[in-house]
């Protein structure tokens, strides 16, 4: 064991490393591995897939009026300002180098966007990948406590969750600016 760093912990005085300088004695090894490993967590975040995810979604009798509902009550706290949004990374578009050079009609971009409520118990990543040459789009959305900053969930959802919030927050529009009564719908993009 020479000049290996490990991580002491989780918490902000164990993000430094230790640089292991000589080789250690196991009564020693094992001293530092316990202080290590007294406060981390050995629960694995929660994984959902597409498959769970979409199931969930179907057997749900009120997931769109639900989503509806929230979406609008996103809006009201970002108007509040109770909505705290990081600014948005974007990769693989302008202004920096495409993934791939010389592709024609090349469209492709990974967006990461977080954001979280003020005095909530989670923090959200959400990374959402597509445009040509990527053939479909794809993405996760990764919750974290507040409180610990651990990933407590990471939701596999290859974008899914993006299109139905993006219809969810059509529908709260619809919601105050369409008209009592409809004869046509017509969608644009």
């Amino acid at each position: 064991l020479f000049g290996f760093g490990f991580p002491l912990g989780r918490s902000t005085e164990a993000s430094s490393f230790l640089l292991l300088s000589r080789p250690w004695t196991q009564r020693t090894c094992a001293t530092a591995l316990s202080m290590s490993t007294a406060s981390i967590s050995t629960e694995l975040p929660k994984i959902y897939t597409l498959l769970q995810i979409e199931e969930a979604i179907r057997r749900s009798e009120t997931f769109a009026t639900d989503l509806i509902d929230l979406v609008e009550q996103g809006f009201v706290a970002f108007s509040t300002s109770k909505f705290n949004a990081a600014p948005i990374q974007t990769m693989g578009a302008p202004p920096l180098a495409p993934y791939y050079a010389n592709v024609p009609g090349y469209a492709a971009q990974t967006c990461v966007k977080s954001g979280y409520l003020t005095s909530s118990e989670h923090f959200v990543i959400k990374v959402a990948s597509g445009g040509y040459p990527i053939k479909n789009n794809t993405g996760n959305l990764q919750v974290y406590s507040q409180t610990t900053g651990r990933l407590e969930a990471l939701l596999l959802d290859e974008g899914i969750l993006t299109e139905h919030r993006t219809a969810a927050a059509g529908a709260v529009t619809a919601r105050y600016l369409a008209p009592k009564t409809i004869g046509v719908v017509g969608m644009i993009g």
